[in-house]
């Protein structure tokens, strides 16, 4: 990420967050340095750091100097409460002001718009859907395709549930993992795993020979 003005062009330097923390010229010289915490409250500097794109910076937070608030997307951040100034739009959970559920340190939130009830029903139905496509597979099925078939929906359904939470970028990225993750779990179904469609009940309602 870089900053160009009439003075010249200054290069920012993130972390693993997305945080701007150093900021360096065109010889590569650190004309600045700053460190947040969690919640993107300003903790020290170094030098002279300029522009408002600091605390996850490359995500599109923006920093207003005058009045200390930080520019989420659709709505304006005061990271000394850890608290957005209006309500969630979606009304997702119990407190429609918190900013990444109190976790800053697991996700980012660059709409403005982060929530987790789309998600869970995402992840919900992926996993309906893998569930009723790993009882039709064969009995033989090696596991790690009925794995597969469980990381895929159940993948996808968690990434799909982000996107109607206002989730971009490594957020979607993240949403689809965990999912994928879980989903895999779903090869305890098979018959190696003892799962349902080792059940004769459970097969012959299916119609799979017992």
């Amino acid at each position: 990420m870089s900053r160009h003005t009439s003075s010249g062009t200054t290069f920012e330097g993130g972390d693993v967050q997305g945080t701007n923390r150093v900021e360096t010229n065109s010889s590569q010289s650190v004309t600045g340095a700053r460190t947040f915490d969690a919640f993107g409250n300003l903790d020290s500097t170094t030098g002279s750091p300029e522009g408002p794109f600091g605390f996850v910076g490359q995500e599109g937070y923006q920093s207003d100097s005058d009045s200390g608030l930080q520019l989420l997307g659709h709505r304006y951040y005061d990271p000394s409460t850890g608290r957005f100034l209006t309500r969630d739009h979606a009304k997702d959970g119990r407190n429609w002001y918190s900013y990444c559920a109190n976790k800053p340190l697991e996700c980012t939130d660059p709409s403005g718009l982060n929530g987790w009830l789309g998600k869970v029903v995402g992840a919900g139905v992926g996993l309906v859907v893998a569930t009723l496509i790993v009882v039709t597979l064969p009995i033989d099925a090696p596991i790690v395709v009925v794995g597969l078939v469980g990381a895929w929906w159940v993948g996808g359904g968690t990434a799909l549930g982000g996107v109607a939470d206002g989730d971009e970028g490594k957020d979607l990225a993240w949403d689809f993992a965990g999912g994928a993750i879980g989903g895999s779990l779903i090869g305890p179904l098979t018959p190696a795993g003892g799962g349902l469609r080792a059940i004769p009940i459970f097969r012959k309602f299916l119609g799979i020979p017992l």
